[in-house]
């Protein structure tokens, strides 16, 4: 399915509860966004019914927390993680993380990091089991979307995630449909 065939689909009300926009293309993953927000999210709902995160600095329990949580005054919560492929990759990068790790290593006397290293190690694979799972059976009345840049299928969590129902791999336009697609692009924003 093409991004403007998904964004057709969103518009005519036909929703997922769980996306994974995955693909070179970040206007793409602007736009579905964009009309999913358009979709489920008013001036009267949008302080309590739309959630935006960032892969790399909030961590995935809080945002997992937050998809798991009914929407308030009526309708679909909007639930959206930008770049998570930056959270699994680089989870170093992390401060929540950093600091929990600051924590234990200041609380261990002998100054061993051996068990803050695999306490991250067993927290980061429940992470995934829990991401996973959570994709597998979303909550009714919230729609989470994650979006990444590029799928490396040879890890777990991605593969599992580009292989459900609601992942689209938007990536650029092909050369030959690149005017026609620059063109529309600049109707659609007014010029």
């Amino acid at each position: 399915m093409t991004a403007d065939e998904l964004i057709q689909k969103i518009s005519k009300g036909k929703i997922e509860r769980f996306y994974f926009l995955h693909g070179s293309e970040k206007v793409y993953q602007r736009q579905v966004v964009q009309a999913l927000t358009q979709q489920l999210i008013n001036e009267d709902n949008r302080d309590f019914n739309l959630d935006v995160f960032n892969g790399g600095k909030n961590p995935v329990c809080e945002w997992l927390d937050c998809a798991k949580t009914i929407s308030f005054m009526g309708g679909i919560k909007l639930v959206v993680v930008e770049d998570m492929k930056d959270k699994l990759e680089v989870p170093e990068e992390d401060e929540f993380k950093k600091q929990i790790y600051e924590s234990l290593q200041e609380a261990d006397a002998d100054g061993s990091t051996q068990d803050a290293e695999s306490c991250f190690k067993i927290a980061r694979e429940q992470d995934i089991q829990a991401l996973i799972d959570y994709a597998k059976n979303p909550l009714e009345g919230v729609c989470l979307v994650i979006t990444a840049d590029k799928v490396d299928r040879r890890k777990k969590l991605l593969k599992k995630l580009a292989a459900g129902k609601g992942s689209f791999a938007l990536e650029a336009p092909k050369e030959y449909t690149l005017v026609p697609w620059v063109v529309n692009l600049a109707k659609e924003q007014g010029y």
